[in-house]
């Protein structure tokens, strides 16, 4: 499925799989840039932005 939107001028899309976002692409000159991809296992695992940044979520509580 793709949601797509426009804010300021700036077109937005996101991509899903079901009802899961797997990856988010901004519209230049009428081409799809990849802005972030979204990596899930049984949950959100991290998102990796254009810029190969990454913000990993953690996934088992950390035991004391």
């Amino acid at each position: 499925m793709l949601v797509g939107r426009i804010q300021n001028g700036v077109e937005t899309r996101y991509y899903y799989d079901g009802d899961q976002i797997i990856a988010e692409a901004v519209i230049e000159n009428g081409t799809p840039k990849l802005k972030a991809s979204y990596v899930r296992g049984s949950k959100l695992e991290a998102i990796v932005r254009d810029k190969r940044e990454s913000t990993h979520f953690l996934s088992q509580p950390i035991k004391a």
